[in-house]
Protein backbone atom coordinates (compact mmCIF):
# COMPACT_ATOMS: atom_id res chain seq x y z
CA UNK A 1 0.00 0.00 0.00
CA UNK A 2 1.37 3.54 -0.89
CA UNK A 3 -0.33 7.04 -1.28
CA UNK A 4 -0.12 9.96 -2.46
CA UNK A 5 -1.58 13.89 -1.52
CA UNK A 6 -4.67 15.34 -3.27
CA UNK A 7 -5.49 19.06 -1.72
CA UNK A 8 -4.29 17.72 1.70
CA UNK A 9 -6.08 14.28 1.61
CA UNK A 10 -4.14 11.43 1.97
CA UNK A 11 -5.43 9.08 -1.25
CA UNK A 12 -4.12 5.42 -0.66
CA UNK A 13 -3.21 2.94 -3.36
CA UNK A 14 -2.90 -0.69 -3.47
CA UNK A 15 -0.65 -2.12 -6.09
CA UNK A 16 -0.21 -5.60 -7.61
CA UNK A 17 2.53 -7.03 -9.16
CA UNK A 18 3.56 -9.61 -12.04
CA UNK A 19 5.63 -12.29 -11.22
CA UNK A 20 8.31 -11.21 -13.74
CA UNK A 21 8.71 -8.57 -16.23
CA UNK A 22 10.73 -4.85 -16.20
CA UNK A 23 8.67 -1.84 -15.94
CA UNK A 24 5.40 -3.46 -17.41
CA UNK A 25 2.38 -1.12 -18.59
CA UNK A 26 0.40 -0.12 -15.87
CA UNK A 27 -3.61 -0.71 -14.90
CA UNK A 28 -5.50 1.11 -13.04
CA UNK A 29 -8.23 -0.56 -11.73
CA UNK A 30 -11.27 2.03 -10.68
CA UNK A 31 -14.07 0.69 -7.96
CA UNK A 32 -17.44 0.65 -8.31
CA UNK A 33 -19.93 2.62 -5.52
CA UNK A 34 -19.22 -0.25 -3.02
CA UNK A 35 -15.63 1.09 -2.66
CA UNK A 36 -12.29 -0.56 -2.85
CA UNK A 37 -13.33 -3.48 -0.36
CA UNK A 38 -16.26 -4.15 -2.13
CA UNK A 39 -17.21 -7.27 -4.52
CA UNK A 40 -17.37 -6.92 -8.18
CA UNK A 41 -19.42 -9.81 -9.32
CA UNK A 42 -18.50 -13.02 -7.53
CA UNK A 43 -15.14 -11.33 -6.62
CA UNK A 44 -13.66 -8.44 -4.88
CA UNK A 45 -11.56 -6.10 -6.77
CA UNK A 46 -8.11 -6.86 -5.34
CA UNK A 47 -9.24 -10.48 -6.37
CA UNK A 48 -9.29 -9.19 -9.91
CA UNK A 49 -6.07 -6.54 -9.63
CA UNK A 50 -4.56 -9.78 -9.00
CA UNK A 51 -5.83 -11.74 -12.35
CA UNK A 52 -4.64 -8.90 -14.63
CA UNK A 53 -1.46 -8.58 -12.72
CA UNK A 54 -1.06 -12.22 -13.36
CA UNK A 55 -1.18 -11.19 -17.46
CA UNK A 56 1.85 -8.97 -17.24
CA UNK A 57 0.66 -5.64 -15.54
CA UNK A 58 1.38 -3.17 -12.96
CA UNK A 59 -1.97 -2.71 -11.26
CA UNK A 60 -2.99 -0.18 -9.24
CA UNK A 61 -6.18 0.00 -6.89
CA UNK A 62 -6.95 3.35 -5.98
CA UNK A 63 -9.01 4.29 -2.79
CA UNK A 64 -10.15 7.34 -4.59
CA UNK A 65 -13.03 7.75 -2.11
CA UNK A 66 -10.40 8.93 0.27
CA UNK A 67 -11.11 12.42 -1.61
CA UNK A 68 -14.17 13.01 0.35
CA UNK A 69 -14.79 12.88 3.76
CA UNK A 70 -17.02 9.89 5.14
CA UNK A 71 -19.62 11.82 6.91
CA UNK A 72 -21.31 14.84 5.08
CA UNK A 73 -24.34 16.44 6.52
CA UNK A 74 -27.71 15.67 5.22
CA UNK A 75 -29.55 17.95 2.98
CA UNK A 76 -32.95 18.30 0.57
CA UNK A 77 -32.67 16.20 -2.99
CA UNK A 78 -31.13 19.18 -4.67
CA UNK A 79 -28.10 19.46 -2.32
CA UNK A 80 -27.76 15.59 -2.79
CA UNK A 81 -27.46 16.44 -6.30
CA UNK A 82 -24.85 19.22 -6.16
CA UNK A 83 -23.06 16.74 -3.32
CA UNK A 84 -22.80 14.18 -6.16
CA UNK A 85 -21.21 16.07 -8.83
CA UNK A 86 -19.06 17.79 -6.30
CA UNK A 87 -17.99 14.21 -5.24
CA UNK A 88 -17.49 13.11 -8.94
CA UNK A 89 -14.99 15.85 -9.59
CA UNK A 90 -12.89 15.22 -5.98
CA UNK A 91 -13.03 11.61 -7.29
CA UNK A 92 -11.21 12.24 -10.30
CA UNK A 93 -8.95 14.85 -9.05
CA UNK A 94 -7.69 11.76 -6.62
CA UNK A 95 -7.11 9.23 -9.56
CA UNK A 96 -5.64 12.12 -11.72
CA UNK A 97 -3.38 12.98 -9.21
CA UNK A 98 -2.36 8.93 -8.64
CA UNK A 99 -1.76 9.18 -12.53
CA UNK A 100 0.54 12.19 -12.22
CA UNK A 101 2.27 11.86 -8.76
CA UNK A 102 2.86 8.09 -7.99
CA UNK A 103 6.66 7.01 -8.76
CA UNK A 104 5.05 3.47 -9.53
CA UNK A 105 3.33 4.56 -12.92
CA UNK A 106 5.10 3.19 -15.50
CA UNK A 107 3.70 3.78 -19.39
CA UNK A 108 1.51 3.26 -20.95
CA UNK A 109 -1.45 2.99 -19.17
CA UNK A 110 -4.91 1.87 -19.58
CA UNK A 111 -8.10 2.24 -17.66
CA UNK A 112 -10.35 -0.40 -15.72
CA UNK A 113 -13.22 0.60 -14.40
CA UNK A 114 -16.19 -1.10 -12.76
CA UNK A 115 -20.15 0.30 -12.71
CA UNK A 116 -19.47 3.90 -11.00
CA UNK A 117 -15.29 3.18 -11.73
CA UNK A 118 -16.57 2.66 -15.25
CA UNK A 119 -17.91 5.91 -16.14
CA UNK A 120 -15.10 7.59 -14.19
CA UNK A 121 -12.78 5.74 -16.44
CA UNK A 122 -14.51 6.78 -19.54
CA UNK A 123 -14.49 10.58 -18.22
CA UNK A 124 -10.92 10.76 -17.58
CA UNK A 125 -9.85 8.63 -20.90
CA UNK A 126 -11.59 11.49 -23.31
CA UNK A 127 -10.71 14.38 -21.19
CA UNK A 128 -6.63 13.17 -20.28
CA UNK A 129 -4.65 12.64 -23.32
CA UNK A 130 -2.05 10.08 -22.63
CA UNK A 131 -4.36 6.75 -21.52
CA UNK A 132 -3.77 4.65 -23.93
CA UNK A 133 -6.79 2.58 -23.77
CA UNK A 134 -9.88 2.31 -21.57
CA UNK A 135 -11.86 -1.23 -20.57
CA UNK A 136 -15.15 -1.03 -18.97
CA UNK A 137 -17.69 -3.46 -16.83
CA UNK A 138 -21.58 -2.67 -16.66
CA UNK A 139 -21.17 1.60 -17.53
CA UNK A 140 -21.18 3.93 -19.95
CA UNK A 141 -20.39 7.84 -20.49
CA UNK A 142 -21.95 10.62 -18.30
CA UNK A 143 -24.19 12.53 -20.63
CA UNK A 144 -22.62 15.83 -19.98
CA UNK A 145 -19.34 14.42 -21.44
CA UNK A 146 -21.31 12.75 -24.51
CA UNK A 147 -19.60 16.12 -26.94
CA UNK A 148 -16.14 13.97 -25.89
CA UNK A 149 -16.43 10.93 -27.00
CA UNK A 150 -14.44 11.32 -29.74
CA UNK A 151 -11.36 11.78 -27.76
CA UNK A 152 -11.26 8.23 -26.63
CA UNK A 153 -8.65 5.66 -27.35
CA UNK A 154 -9.10 1.49 -27.63
CA UNK A 155 -12.02 0.94 -25.76
CA UNK A 156 -13.78 -2.66 -24.46
CA UNK A 157 -16.63 -2.41 -23.09
CA UNK A 158 -18.11 -5.39 -21.24
CA UNK A 159 -21.82 -5.67 -19.66
CA UNK A 160 -24.82 -7.66 -18.92
CA UNK A 161 -27.67 -7.79 -21.06
CA UNK A 162 -29.79 -8.96 -17.56
CA UNK A 163 -28.52 -5.46 -15.82
CA UNK A 164 -31.14 -3.80 -13.78
CA UNK A 165 -28.94 -0.94 -12.53
CA UNK A 166 -27.10 -0.11 -15.21
CA UNK A 167 -29.46 -1.39 -18.27
CA UNK A 168 -27.38 -2.09 -21.11
CA UNK A 169 -28.45 0.06 -23.53
CA UNK A 170 -25.75 2.36 -21.69
CA UNK A 171 -23.66 -0.45 -23.51
CA UNK A 172 -25.61 0.44 -26.65
CA UNK A 173 -24.86 4.18 -26.26
CA UNK A 174 -21.39 3.55 -25.97
CA UNK A 175 -21.27 1.36 -28.76
CA UNK A 176 -22.81 3.90 -31.02
CA UNK A 177 -20.90 6.86 -30.26
CA UNK A 178 -17.23 4.97 -30.60
CA UNK A 179 -18.81 3.65 -34.23
CA UNK A 180 -19.85 7.20 -34.83
CA UNK A 181 -16.22 8.84 -34.10
CA UNK A 182 -14.53 5.72 -35.76
CA UNK A 183 -13.18 4.88 -31.91
CA UNK A 184 -11.12 1.35 -32.39
CA UNK A 185 -13.41 -0.91 -29.58
CA UNK A 186 -14.75 -4.07 -28.66
CA UNK A 187 -18.09 -5.31 -27.29
CA UNK A 188 -19.35 -8.01 -25.30
CA UNK A 189 -22.80 -8.46 -24.25
CA UNK A 190 -23.32 -11.44 -21.52
CA UNK A 191 -26.98 -12.63 -22.21
CA UNK A 192 -27.69 -13.75 -18.76
CA UNK A 193 -25.65 -11.26 -16.73
CA UNK A 194 -27.12 -9.02 -14.20
CA UNK A 195 -24.79 -6.39 -12.69
CA UNK A 196 -21.52 -7.76 -12.03
CA UNK A 197 -20.10 -11.20 -13.69
CA UNK A 198 -20.21 -14.69 -12.13
CA UNK A 199 -18.73 -18.29 -13.19
CA UNK A 200 -17.80 -18.54 -16.55
CA UNK A 201 -18.82 -14.84 -17.06
CA UNK A 202 -16.51 -13.80 -14.89
CA UNK A 203 -13.45 -15.77 -15.84
CA UNK A 204 -14.49 -14.41 -20.06
CA UNK A 205 -14.55 -10.97 -18.83
CA UNK A 206 -10.95 -11.43 -16.89
CA UNK A 207 -10.04 -12.96 -20.37
CA UNK A 208 -11.31 -10.67 -22.45
CA UNK A 209 -9.57 -7.82 -20.50
CA UNK A 210 -5.84 -9.41 -20.15
CA UNK A 211 -6.35 -10.15 -24.14
CA UNK A 212 -6.86 -6.45 -24.55
CA UNK A 213 -4.68 -4.33 -22.27
CA UNK A 214 -1.94 -7.06 -24.17
CA UNK A 215 -3.31 -5.77 -27.36
CA UNK A 216 -3.56 -1.90 -26.75
CA UNK A 217 -0.76 -1.79 -24.11
CA UNK A 218 1.75 -3.44 -25.82
CA UNK A 219 5.28 -4.78 -24.53
CA UNK A 220 7.11 -3.11 -21.28
CA UNK A 221 9.44 -1.56 -23.60
CA UNK A 222 6.60 -0.09 -25.52
CA UNK A 223 7.49 3.64 -26.54
CA UNK A 224 6.65 6.35 -23.79
CA UNK A 225 3.69 8.59 -25.05
CA UNK A 226 4.67 12.38 -25.55
CA UNK A 227 1.18 13.38 -25.24
CA UNK A 228 0.61 12.23 -21.83
CA UNK A 229 -0.87 14.90 -19.61
CA UNK A 230 -2.99 14.87 -16.51
CA UNK A 231 -4.44 17.50 -15.90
Amino acid sequence: MSGCTVDGHSVRVEWFLPAAGQAPPTVLLLHGRDGPAGIAGDRSYQDLASAVAAGGFRVALPWYFDRVPEAEPPGDPLDEIGREIERYGLWLRAIGAVLRVAPEITRPVGLLGYSLGGYLALTAAMSWPGIAAVAVCYAGVPTPFVGLAGNLPPTLVLHGLADAVIPASAAKTLGALLRRHRVPHEIHLYPAAGHGFHGEDAEDAVRRVAAFFHQRLGSPQAQQDPAWKIE
